[in-house]
């Protein structure tokens, strides 16, 4: 796999150059961190309104979740730092949108039962993003 195809982080630039459909960004990479001081670029934003980037975007084919942290993170659970389990159902919501997307990686993360049944309606689309 070449650079290109190994994916670009999510931050504030990559943010605005997804908004703008940009061709270049086939695969990108959600990293979250448990750290208090750690900086998640995720939380910032608000994919209710804003989830628009992925879920209309042509050109993306691959987004991988990663987890960087030291203990295990199960997937929606709260804690320093870490994604609402609300934030992660409107994400997921834009992913299901999306018909470009034919990949969806969840790396170093955990999903419990309580969870598992909200990521399933999300990706399913049974869970619309508001």
């Amino acid at each position: 796999m070449d650079s290109h195809n190994q994916g670009v982080i999510l931050d504030q630039n990559i943010f605005r150059r997804l908004k703008q459909n940009d061709p270049t960004i086939t695969h990108l990479n959600v990293e979250f961190s448990g750290a208090i001081n750690a900086e998640n670029y995720f939380n910032d934003i608000n994919w209710k309104e804003d989830g628009d980037c992925i879920a209309n975007n042509a050109h993306l084919k691959t987004i991988r979740i990663i987890y960087q942290g030291f203990q295990a993170y199960i997937l929606g659970e709260q804690g320093n730092n870490l994604p609402t389990k609300q934030q992660l159902q409107d994400f997921f919501s834009c992913i299901h949108r999306n018909r470009s997307i034919k990949t969806l990686v969840i790396s170093k993360i955990s999903i419990n039962d309580e969870f598992c049944t909200g990521l399933i309606e999300s990706l399913c689309g049974q869970y619309p993003s508001r």
